[in-house]
């Protein structure tokens, strides 16, 4: 489990963002969500969550340049989280790294050495069947990493897969 956990987007309060971290629904929402531009990793802040009598309204959310309005049972599928790691990606997604959430200082070098600076571009190339670990593509050579080293790497989710 990560440290942070997750939250449904139609719970989170006005102001509050993070990522994008799963899209719990059929083909149809699925379709719908991502024409909106919305997909894993898509960083969110929540402008209004429901009406002004009771939170019973549509959710209407920033995502980049954009503001997007979706009802409460589609807010309802999408769980967000403060920070999204390697492993919320799905396979052919790119990302890039934006900083470390170990305060380690010789994990910290260990990643640097292995090729993971800020700004580096990667993509997800496999998962374990198990969820460990997995496997990226960085600067043309695979890279296998352990559940514990991927949730220390912050990214930024860069393509869709």
């Amino acid at each position: 489990m990560h440290k942070s956990s997750s939250q449904l987007l139609s719970k989170m309060a006005e102001g509050q963002g993070g990522y994008v971290v799963a899209l719990r629904g059929g083909r149809d929402f699925l379709q719908r969500i991502t024409s909106q531009g919305l997909n894993i990793g898509s960083r969110i802040e929540v402008v209004q969550n429901g009406s002004a009598d009771g939170g019973e309204g549509p959710v209407v959310l920033s995502s980049g340049d954009s503001r997007i309005t979706i009802g409460r049972g589609m807010a309802d599928k999408i769980r967000v989280r403060s920070r999204v790691t390697i492993r919320d990606l799905q396979i052919g997604q790119r990302a890039r790294v934006t900083g470390y959430a170990t305060s380690d200082r010789d994990y910290r070098h260990k990643l640097l050495r292995m090729g993971m600076v800020k700004q580096a571009e990667f993509k997800l190339v496999r998962v374990a069947p198990l969820g460990d670990p997995v496997v990226i593509e960085l600067r043309g050579s695979n890279l296998t990493l352990r559940k514990t080293e991927a949730n220390a790497i912050e990214i930024e989710v860069i393509t869709s897969p």
